[in-house]
């Protein structure tokens, strides 16, 4: 009696072991590991010069959905986006950094035939 008292406490203990194991690991997901589409849908949200200025620096992940929200994939870049930062010497900063995501894009994509 007192054996199978003393399996279903070792039982017990390994269960809630395995609990707390999961639950770390549930809390302690990285940003980089967060799914693609969420990023970009997120980034599409931002304000214009939060992307420029800050998220581009999170991860990799992070930029390669920043850049994916300003580039959609596909045969053609839409180069309208730069007529939305306003023509502002402050602003200077944000049109250097677009051309910057601009190489980046052209970079990463494959050419066109």
């Amino acid at each position: 009696m007192q054996v199978v008292s003393e399996e279903k406490k070792i039982n017990a203990l390994e269960e809630e072991k395995t609990n707390a194991l999961e639950e770390e690991k549930i809390n302690n997901r990285k940003w980089d590991e967060m799914n693609h589409e969420i990023m970009v849908s997120t980034m599409k949200l931002l304000p214009r010069k939060e992307l420029f200025i800050t998220v581009c620096y999170v991860c990799k992940s992070w930029l390669s959905a920043l850049l994916d929200s300003l580039f959609p994939p596909g045969d053609v870049l839409d180069l309208r986006l730069i007529d939305s930062i306003p023509n502002v010497k402050e602003e200077e900063y944000l049109r250097i950094r677009f051309r910057h995501y601009l190489k980046l894009v052209r970079d990463r994509r494959p050419p066109t035939q």
